[in-house]
This record gives structure tokens, C-alpha cells and sequence, in this order.
């Protein structure tokens, strides 16, 4: 009688092939779910900086810079710590009325990094000014998120375009 099947060393070689493979293919998946969750909030940054520098040129007013108030421009802060929870960045309109600022305080943006991703470094506050989008700053700012997954970047230049590259 001829018996016919495998043996038991083909049957764990094989299921310890299937093993390796799938361990790898997890692994690999969850690099590139780090580092898509970091080009995503990269992207997001990019937008609503985008956002802010269109609202200021178009001379959008929120509901506090209403009548004869003055909207100077938007204002992006990046911050360490957002009420306990976690780095984000806030976009929030500067008006004036008749020379004197008025308190928008009630009108700030909060967008939060995701879990894991944080800021470079420590940035200034970014304004871009109505009508021209031109921003306050000195030089050209780039803003990096880092996290598992790598870097992102974007750069803001004195004259307010926006830019990004992935340094993943």
C-alpha cells in the first residue's frame, strides 16, 4: 500500500513560511500607516495655512469684526500643549476698531495633531496681513511634523506661499 500526504517537517516549514510572510506584511502595513497618518496631518497643516492666507486676502470677517472694525489678518500659533491635550495649532482673526484691538478670542480654530505626531521645534506666530497675504515674518518658516512614521514639512515664505514636501 502506498500511502500519500506530506510529513510533518513539510507541514512546519510551510505553516512557519505562512508565518514569517504574514509577520512581515503586518510590520510593513504599520509603517505605512505611521507615516500616512503623518503626510495627513502635514496636508492638513498645509490647507488650513492655505485657508488662513485666503481668508485674510479676501478680507473675510468673522462675527467679532463686524461694522467699522478694521480685520488686520489672520493669525496661525503652533503650540506644545493645547488644553492638556496635545500639540496643535490655532487660527484666530486680528481686527481693531478705531486703533484698539478687539478681543477674538471666542472665534480660535483649534486643529489637533493626531496621536504621535508633534511639532519640529518651537515657531512663531504666523500673520498673514489682509489684501496682500503677506505674512509678518523675518524669513522663510519651515514647519516640520514629525512622528513614527518620519517627517513632513511645510514652508511659509515672507511673501505667504505655502509649500510642503515629504521627507518621509
Amino acid at each position: 500500500m502506498k500511502h500519500t500526504g506530506f510529513t510533518l517537517i513539510e507541514l512546519i516549514v510551510v505553516i512557519g513560511v505562512i508565518l514569517i510572510i504574514s509577520v512581515l506584511t503586518i510590520l510593513n502595513y504599520n509603517l505605512y500607516t505611521d507615516k500616512q497618518k503623518v503626510k495627513q496631518a502635514g496636508l492638513t497643516l498645509r490647507t488650513d495655512l492655505r485657508l488662513a492666507r485666503t481668508k485674510a486676502t479676501s478680507g473675510q470677517k468673522t462675527a467679532l469684526c463686524v461694522n467699522d472694525s478694521t480685520l488686520e489678518g489672520y493669525d496661525i500659533d503652533f503650540l506644545a500643549n493645547c488644553n492638556g491635550k496635545g500639540p496643535c495649532y490655532t487660527t484666530k482673526p486680528v481686527c481693531s476698531q478705531n486703533g484698539t484691538a478687539i478681543d477674538t478670542s471666542n472665534e480660535i480654530s483649534y486643529q489637533y495633531l493626531p496621536a504621535g505626531i508633534t511639532f519640529g521645534g518651537t515657531y512663531p506666530i504666523i500673520r498673514f496681513f489682509t489684501v496682500t497675504g503677506v505674512t509678518d515674518l523675518t524669513g522663510d518658516q519651515i514647519i516640520v511634523l514629525s512622528g513614527k512614521g518620519g517627517t513632513y514639512s511645510v514652508s511659509v515664505t515672507q511673501s505667504g506661499v505655502i509649500s510642503d514636501y515629504n521627507t518621509l
